[in-house]
């Protein structure tokens, strides 16, 4: 099956260069390191990480909401994200809606802009969207402050799907909701998915809600992806040190949490990438050969299950 979405050696950097032209040179922040990825039409991949890894840097690119400062992404329509083949789903839905227009208005803007339909059209269009989304079309004439956190996700999510994109890339689009409405809204996604064979890039920090979600998880640490595999396969046996320190720092009711060797030491500065692993300073199973190259993503076997460790957990 053919990839409605590709990323290769995608790398971004913030600052670097001169503010002024004697001033000395500013330090660059590596935010993305490298990340290739492919998504075919009705997978879910899931972008799990801690905080300042890259995730939302990653979400960005691959939507055209920015631009990466080496590598390249390549769409369904052949385009760069910017054409409308993949569109974005922000975390706080009330605040990427326009409170100053009313949702019909707010739907209405890439059916007019993206796709070029006459007022006629567009306006049957707009009852059907709100209907896929579970919203009646009296929501149409209402503004943004009228809906809760759920009802104001499900508007957002209409208007991506307003563009007729082959894929969402979704940054933390349930993390603001409650467990009951972040059911829900999970509920939507995967029904949209299978009508419509959409695409998702699923970007979380949330463990159960990328394990309910997902067909296919990549772990990313310090800009890089360093673990990628099918979901079930990640859970029930990771190879990487820094995924299992992920699993085991997740809250499970019952259990109480367990420091380790991996909750010690800083991560590496983002200004000076060190040389090797970038997990080296907090991983248990460190050796020389970590601290001098970096590993690559490699398949045990030539699987499907990849880690970018020299000496895997399995």
């Amino acid at each position: 099956m053919s990839a409605v979405l590709q990323a290769r050696a995608l790398a971004k950097r913030f600052g670097g260069g001169r503010s002024l032209p004697f001033a000395p040179p500013r330090r660059a922040i590596h935010a993305l390191r490298g990340v290739d990825l492919d998504l075919v039409a009705s997978e879910t991949l899931g972008i799990v990480g801690e905080s300042g890894c890259g995730k939302s840097t990653l979400a960005r690119l691959l939507a055209g909401l920015d631009s990466p400062s080496e590598g390249s992404v390549r769409a369904a329509d052949g385009g760069d994200g910017r054409g409308g083949a993949v569109q974005y789903v922000f975390q706080d839905p009330a605040a990427s809606l326009n409170p100053r227009l009313t949702v019909g208005r707010a739907i209405e803007a890439p059916l007019r802009h993206r796709l070029g339909l006459p007022a006629g059209e567009r306006q049957r269009r707009l009852p059907e969207l709100m209907d896929a989304v579970g919203l009646g079309p009296d929501a149409l004439e209402r503004y943004p402050h009228e809906f809760s956190g759920g009802q104001a996700q499900r508007i957002a999510i209409a208007r991506a799907l307003a563009a007729e994109p082959r894929t969402l890339v979704l940054d933390e689009p349930v993390s603001a909701l409650d467990v009951s409405i972040q059911a829900q809204v999970l509920k939507l996604l995967r029904g949209l998915q299978d009508e419509r064979g959409l695409a998702y890039v699923f970007i979380t920090h949330d463990l159960s809600v990328v394990e309910a979600i997902a067909d296919r998880i990549a772990v990313m640490y310090f800009g890089r992806v360093v673990e990628e595999s099918p979901a079930r396969a990640i859970f029930a046996a990771p190879r990487h040190p820094y995924t299992r320190l992920l699993l085991d720092s997740a809250p499970v009711p019952g259990r109480r949490l367990a420091g380790s060797r991996a909750d010690a030491g800083e991560l590496p500065d983002p200004a000076n990438p060190p040389p090797g692993c970038a997990f080296a300073s907090r991983c248990p199973r460190v050796q020389a050969d970590c601290r001098e190259r970096q590993p690559d993503l490699d398949a045990a076997g030539g699987g499907a299950h990849r880690a970018a460790c020299f000496h895997p957990l399995a």
